[in-house]
C-alpha cells in the first residue's frame, strides 16, 4: 500500500500545515494507501525552521502519528514539485511494523538493535561527522540521507550530531546514489562546514558533465524499479502475495544538493521530473541541503534515493 505525501507552501507555518493536512486527508481517502501510519518524515525549508517544534506538535495531534524524523534545509521536494528558498513543508506518513524501525539520535541510541539500513540526517557543523557515520554504519549497514546546516528532528527538535530512522533488515528497502563530482575535497567535513556545496558555481571539485549526471540518475531509477519488480515477481512465484497486489514502490525519499538541479538539469523541478519519469508515480518527498550521506560518507553535489518496496515477509 502506498505511503502518503504532502506539501505545504506558505510563510505562516499554520497555513502550510493546513495545506499538508488537507492533502494527507485526500490521499488517505484514495484506495491502495496506508490506513494506520505510524512513522512520519518531515522536511522544511529554513524559513519555517523556527516553527519546527510547533509543526511537529500539531502533526502529532492532527495525524495521530507519534514518531517523527526529519531535518531542515534550503529546499524541499514532494511529488513533482521542488521548492527552493521559500517557506515550505514536505511530509510523508509511513506504515511499518513497530518492531521494524527505530528513531535514533544522540539521546536515543540504537544500542544492540540490529538494523539493515538507515535514513540519516547529519549536521554539517559537526567536526567528526565521518566518524559518527562510521560508528553508525557498523550497526546499521547501508546509510542514506542528508547533511544540513539547520536543525534535525528525531521525535524532538535537536542540533548537532546525527539522527534519523533505522530499519530492520527485513524491511524491503532499495536505492543508491549518483555522483555529481569527480572525487571530493580533502576533508569532507571541513568542506561541508565551509559551505562549498551551497553554490556549485564555486566549483569545489571537478563536476561531471551534465549529460553524464542525467544518465546516472536514469540508471539509478531504472535499477531500483527493476529490483523492486524482481522482488515482487519472486514473492508472487513463492505464493507469498497475489499477482496484481502491492505493485510498485510504496514511497521514496530523495536527497540532493541545493544547487545540483540548476547546475545539471536546469532546475530542481526538472531533476525531479526525470527521476519520477523513470521511477514511476509514487509518494515521494525529499530535501535539498548542503550535502548528502551516501555509501557511508558525507558527500558533495551527489543525489541519494531511498525507496520502500512491498511489505516485509513474516
Amino acid at each position: 500500500m502506498q505511503y502518503l505525501a504532502a506539501l505545504g507552501r506558505h510563510a505562516d507555518w499554520r497555513v502550510a500545515l493546513e495545506q499538508v493536512l488537507e492533502q494527507l486527508g485526500a490521499a488517505r481517502a484514495r484506495p491502495g494507501t496506508v490506513t494506520r501510519p505510524n512513522l512520519g518524515l518531515l522536511y522544511c525549508t529554513e524559513a519555517l525552521r523556527p516553527a519546527l517544534a510547533q509543526v511537529v506538535a500539531a502533526l502529532r495531534v492532527r495525524s495521530g502519528v507519534a514518531r517523527w524524523a526529519g531535518a531542515s534545509g534550503r529546499g524541499v521536494m514532494c511529488g513533482d514539485t521542488a521548492v527552493l528558498g521559500e517557506p515550505a513543508l514536505a511530509v510523508m506518513l509511513l506504515q511499518l511494523q513497530q518492531r521494524d524501525f527505530r528513531v535514533f539520535s544522540g539521546a536515543q541510541r540504537l544500542d544492540g538493535w540490529r538494523a539493515g539500513a538507515a535514513l540519516v540526517h547529519a549536521d554539517a557543523a559537526e567536526a567528526d561527522v565521518d566518524e559518527l557515520l562510521d560508528e553508525l554504519g557498523a550497526r546499521a549497514g547501508s546509510l542514506s540521507g542528508a547533511v544540513s546546516d539547520g536543525v534535525q528532528l528525531a521525535d524532538g527538535v535537536l542540533r548537532g550530531g546525527i539522527s534519523g530512522v533505522a530499519f530492520a533488515p527485513r524491511v524491503a528497502l532499495t536505492g543508491g546514489w549518483t555522483p555529481g563530482a569527480r572525487g571530493l575535497l580533502p576533508g569532507r567535513a571541513q568542506a561541508l562546514r565551509a559551505g562549498l556545496a551551497v553554490d556549485m558555481r564555486q566549483r569545489p571539485c571537478t563536476l561531471h558533465a551534465a549529460a553524464e549526471v542525467r544518465r546516472d540518475l536514469v540508471r539509478l531509477a531504472t535499477e531500483v524499479r527493476d529490483e523492486l519488480e524482481q522482488r515482487r515477481d519472486a514473492r508472487v512465484a513463492a505464493g507469498e502475495i497475489a499477482r496484481g497486489l502491492g505493485a510498485g514502490p510504496r514511497g521514496a525519499v530523495y536527497i540532493a544538493g541545493a544547487e545540483r538541479g540548476r547546475a545539471y538539469f536546469g532546475s530542481a523541478d526538472a531533476e525531479l521530473a526525470l527521476l519520477r519519469r523513470h521511477l514511476g508515480d509514487t509518494a515521494l518527498i525529499g530535501l535539498l541541503g548542503r550535502g548528502e550521506v551516501a555509501g557511508g560518507r558525507a558527500r558533495l553535489a551527489s543525489a541519494v534515493l531511498l525507496v520502500f518496496g512491498d511489505d516485509p515477509v513474516e
